[in-house]
């Protein structure tokens, strides 16, 4: 079993299959593979080569981490038009801090915002940093993902909503912006973004509107955000993902 760590999470048939004993020697002869065709020394009782085996087990361990994920994502609260897998054409970079590595924030500084026009990707690069911190973390309970105009309704109605954005270990705060209007609102998302800087608890926020709007609408948001990594997308960077509707 200790050879077969690397392969975990993994579901029990694909490690079973994995670690099921070979026939003893001599009770094999040369036939057939049933999928590929080639002729191998099969054991009795088994028409498929190690070949095609290891390449059905590949499937099923894949198949099963894609359904492993997205019920982690689902449990996040992250959109179902967010659920498939992106492959992200071109990570940005903040010209302040140009060797930082995006695609490997794990939290260092606090912040990491993602702004620029819809469509281009902000919200599926969130995503796959959130995911990433799930499998190396697994703490579910302890990742929340809101949006900015969620966040405040839940605040005014005192819902959970809103206390899990305090609490939370990651916070993906989205399309922050929209539904925004007053100052009163905005005092909600300045409070809310000031307490996890004190924290320096690792916040992810996504908008579409430029950092000059951001100090228009409310200089408080603006400044906690600065303090940490500001990336503008652009359509050339816009991720690709399935189009598979989800079941």
């Amino acid at each position: 079993m200790e050879n077969f760590k690397h392969l975990l999470p993994a579901p029990p048939e694909v490690l079973a299959a994995l670690l099921t004993p070979p026939l003893p020697p001599g009770e094999d002869r040369f036939r057939e593979c049933k999928l590929c065709g080639e002729e191998w020394a099969l054991p009795v009782g088994l028409e498929i080569c190690p070949k095609c085996q290891m390449a059905r087990t590949e499937a099923a361990m894949l198949r099963w981490r894609q359904e492993h994920r997205r019920g982690l994502l689902v449990q996040m609260g992250v959109p179902y038009r967010l659920l498939p897998p992106a492959e992200v054409a071109a990570w940005p970079q903040d010209p302040q801090h140009p060797d930082v590595e995006i695609q490997r924030w794990q939290g260092d500084p606090w912040c990491l915002t993602f702004q620029g026009a819809p469509g281009t990707g902000k919200s599926e690069m969130a995503v796959e940093l959130a995911y990433a911190w799930l499998c190396r973390d697994l703490s579910l309970e302890r990742v929340a993902w809101i949006r900015g105009a969620q966040l405040v309704g839940a605040a005014l109605r005192r819902e959970a909503p809103a206390a899990r954005a305090y609490a939370a270990q990651l916070l993906i705060l989205e399309d922050l912006g929209p539904g925004l209007n007053s100052g009163s609102v905005w005092s909600i998302v300045s409070e809310l973004l000031a307490q996890r800087r004190d924290r320096q608890a690792p916040t992810i926020v996504t908008t579409s509107l430029s950092l000059t709007t951001l100090k228009s609408r409310n200089s408080r948001t603006a400044h906690c955000l600065t303090d940490g990594l500001i990336c503008e997308t652009k359509r050339a960077e816009r991720t690709k993902r399935s189009r598979r509707k989800p079941q």
